[in-house]
């Protein structure tokens, strides 16, 4: 049996929402200061929330975010 995407990631036959042929996706969502939005997955086309289990803040991200520096800057302006 074919199962619907819209994402072109492929699935894994150990995921639950694979095998029930449920929209979503494995990557992690990171929503920034302005709240876009970008999904670590590179296969992914449609980055809301309820499709992702992982929502993160862009400042828990390894490393940081870009964004974090130009919030920091604008609010000692």
């Amino acid at each position: 049996m074919d199962q619907v995407t819209i994402d072109s990631v492929p699935h894994d036959p150990a995921c639950l929402d694979c095998a029930g042929s449920l929209d979503h996706c494995h990557g992690t969502l990171v929503v920034h200061s302005d709240f876009t939005v970008e999904c670590t997955e590179a296969g992914c086309v449609l980055a809301h929330r309820e499709r992702h289990a992982l929502v993160v803040d862009c400042v828990a991200v390894a490393g940081g975010c870009s964004c974090e520096v130009s919030v920091a800057v604008s609010q000692a302006s």
